[in-house]
């Protein structure tokens, strides 16, 4: 009896956090964020683009916005697409140098283009077998 109290319990308690997910769909940033934490990340750079243009002016709206572009920038550089994640940066840091997130977009600019050179080579590398 006490292994199947236990056993039912801790069932229970595994799918608690399922439980304070928020609902998909209700609000673009948290829907945007649970897909970049589902690593579907071509669906997560649309769904960012939403949840960018959902930001309601308020005090804050400006450093929501960046984050979310910097956001964005990361899960195209994820999905493999350097150049647009090369340029998706070098706005976020040309757009607000003093901004929160303007040393991490340049970090990120390095990123991708040292990616795209591990790639060259590698393409490289192998043409010539």
């Amino acid at each position: 009896m006490f292994m199947k109290t236990t056993k039912a319990l801790r069932n229970g308690l595994l799918l608690f956090p399922f439980l304070l997910l928020p609902q998909a769909g209700q609000d673009p940033w948290k829907d945007a964020v649970l897909t970049l934490i589902g690593r579907d990340f071509d669906q997560a750079i649309s769904k960012m683009e939403a949840a960018i243009r959902a930001v309601p002016p308020s005090k804050g709206r400006e450093a929501k916005v960046d984050r979310r572009r910097y956001l964005r920038a990361n899960a195209l550089l994820a999905a493999g697409r350097f150049g647009q994640a090369k340029e998706a940066f070098q706005k976020l840091a040309e757009d607000r140098p003093d901004g929160r997130y303007a040393a991490l977009a340049r970090f990120g600019v390095g990123a991708a283009l040292e990616r795209v050179r591990i790639l060259k080579k590698l393409l490289g590398c192998t043409r010539g077998k």
